[in-house]
């Protein structure tokens, strides 16, 4: 039975809210936000609603448990720019099957909508990686049945061969608190992908990835896509040809 419910203590807040602040770090050459600042804040907000859950990376690691995430889709209405004010609402929306779910919405600082998306998360024994059922979770989850689901199925993204654009080595700078390189950092590396491609800036608005194998510090990579029009296929190959990551979605230009 899955570990979700709606009677929870009362100073536990089901829906998550969190107010951010664009520095100019987080900005690309044309001051909009980059798109591995934006994943970089959706995982942030997560990880602090986690812990208020009693989910958190503290709560777990004493049940030698772990959070990572597996796929995640993001629609951006208007990417935002240095300066802005933001808030992001995040809520955990139930399991399906292995996969936690959860949802975000981003509002600028009229409360328009930006940017909707959805993820899923594996719970995973730290010790083996191998994956565990919501009943091993220490507490109950938020049901929130009354929110909205952005996105309702997170496509599995299949390899595809394609060329070659660069290679990359993890540094030790870009290694989370797991031991893994950050999953902020593909986001990163789509960017990179499609100026190579293009030879521009672009304006993504919308993308999917499929996380499907770790990286550690000194690990190799290269990254390899498909760049149209309008879309982008990109994947992660290491020297073994095992497959680290997968990811779609559609652009126009700036």
């Amino acid at each position: 039975m899955d570990v979700i419910a709606d009677d929870l203590a009362e100073n536990v807040t089901p829906v998550w809210h969190e107010k951010l602040f664009i520095r100019h770090s987080e900005g690309d050459c044309s001051g909009n936000l980059k798109l591995r600042a934006l994943s970089d804040y959706l995982q942030e907000a997560a990880a602090n609603h986690a812990a208020h859950l009693g989910v958190g990376l503290a709560a777990l690691a004493e049940k030698k448990m772990l959070w990572v995430l597996s796929r995640i889709r993001i629609q951006i209405d208007r990417m935002p720019r240095i300066g802005e004010v933001l808030t992001i609402r995040t809520w955990p929306s139930g399991f399906d099957k292995l996969f936690a779910t959860r949802q975000f919405t981003i509002y600028d600082e009229f409360r328009r909508i930006i940017c909707r998306a959805s993820s899923a998360w594996l719970l995973l024994d730290a010790e083996t990686s191998r994956p565990l059922r919501s009943k091993s979770l220490p507490v109950q989850l938020p049901l929130n049945a009354d929110q909205p689901v952005h996105f309702e199925a997170l496509q599995k993204i299949e390899p595809s061969t394609c060329a070659p654009a660069f290679e990359v080595s993890v540094r030790h700078s870009a290694v989370d608190i797991n031991g893994h390189l950050n999953n902020a950092e593909y986001s990163g590396y789509i960017h990179d992908l499609l100026y190579a491609e293009t030879g521009s800036a672009v304006n993504v608005s919308s993308f999917s990835i499929n996380f499907l194998s770790d990286m550690k510090e000194g690990d190799k990579m290269v990254i390899s896509g498909t760049v149209g029009e309008k879309d982008f296929f990109a994947a992660g190959i290491k020297p073994d040809n095992k497959t680290v990551f997968t990811a779609i979605g559609e652009f126009k230009q700036a």
